[in-house]
């Protein structure tokens, strides 16, 4: 077992395509490798096999287009995506997802990600509103989620993809390479930990600037991106935050199908709530997750729990009147 998780550490269990789900592994499915969602399910993998005894093993793929549509069919259990590509796959939304993924169901509210928009320091650009006119990476053909998020920070600040100078990358790595290189002057849709961009911060300094944050802005940012909330980030709390800076916060799900037996999901989630302190130490943006928030209290989840998760929350006393009047709505609009 030791063996299997120090392989999977290593990047080496990457399979080229998934095979039938075996019984006896607990298969964790993720965007491509070097990913920061591989890594963080390499994470979860990892704790779940050394502290809960669930033998795992973690597969990369395109993204979550991919694997959701796996799960929903059973030929994989666990996956975490954003709140967005959850409620979009169980809906069936296109053009992402061709017909709803009824299966699916939530495990636990994991961790909450930080996106921004980022220019060189040097560039003058201090308001997002001044991004009229200069290149924007944009177009995000591999990425849909990103291209949503992109076009909710500008419309924050009353702007479109018609006001500036739209420069296609694929992905928000992309994007990163392409303000690294000198090809776009701002970059969205900017994680504020992200590795290229602090990379390119040594050589580059760079600035994130302000997404619009009151009510009207947040009502903007939510026709493209339904999901999370604005955050203030404190001066020097990352590279690139100059000054207090707005960006926009949403949270990530482990999901799973509703196919797999109770017991499995029960177990996953209690390890997962009584070794979560195991978890925050092995990938730091785990340190967003709180037992509190696992079980999503304010009754706002985007798809149903599972029946195992549910049994541990309603054991611990995090489960309450809201949940279940939540839960039943989204049952009953799928039809189940």
């Amino acid at each position: 077992m030791k063996l299997k998780i120090a392989l999977a550490l290593a990047g080496a269990v990457a399979l080229p395509a998934l095979p039938a789900m075996a019984q006896d592994k607990l298969m964790i499915l993720a965007n491509p490798q070097g990913s920061v969602n591989y890594a963080q399910a390499l994470a979860v993998g990892k704790v779940l096999q050394e502290k809960g005894g669930l033998d795992s093993l973690v597969s990369g793929s395109s993204g979550p287009q991919i694997w959701l549509n796996q799960i929903d069919a059973g030929e994989g259990h666990l996956g975490m995506p954003n709140a967005v590509d959850a409620m979009q796959a169980l809906e069936g939304q296109p053009p992402n997802y061709r017909k709803p993924l009824k299966n699916l169901r939530l495990v636990s509210v994991t961790y909450s990600f930080f996106n921004g928009v980022v220019t060189p320091a040097a560039s003058g650009i201090t308001r997002l509103d001044q991004a009229r006119g200069q290149r924007v990476a944009g177009g995000y053909v591999a990425h849909q989620t990103c291209l949503d998020i992109a076009t909710a920070q500008l419309a924050s600040v009353g702007l479109g993809w018609n006001d500036v100078k739209m420069v296609p990358v694929q992905s928000s790595a992309a994007g990163g390479d392409a303000l690294k290189a000198g090809r776009v002057d701002v970059n969205p849709c900017a994680p504020t930990t992200q590795a290229i961009l602090r990379e390119t911060d040594v050589t580059k300094p760079l600035r994130f600037i302000s997404i619009g944050h009151d009510a009207a802005a947040q009502e903007k940012f939510r026709q493209h991106f339904p999901t999370g909330r604005p955050a203030l980030v404190p001066k020097g709390a990352s590279f690139g935050i100059l000054e207090d800076t707005w960006v926009w916060q949403y949270d990530f799900y482990l999901v799973t199908g509703k196919q797999v037996p109770d017991e499995r999901i029960y177990a996953i989630t209690k390890t997962l709530w009584t070794e979560l302190p195991e978890l925050r130490r092995v990938h730091p943006d785990f340190k967003t997750m709180e037992q509190s928030k696992m079980a999503d209290a304010t009754g706002t989840f985007n798809i149903p729990y599972h029946d195992g998760a549910m049994r541990l929350y309603k054991e611990q006393g995090a489960w309450n009147a809201a949940m279940d009047a939540r839960q039943a709505a989204l049952l009953k609009q799928i039809g189940q």
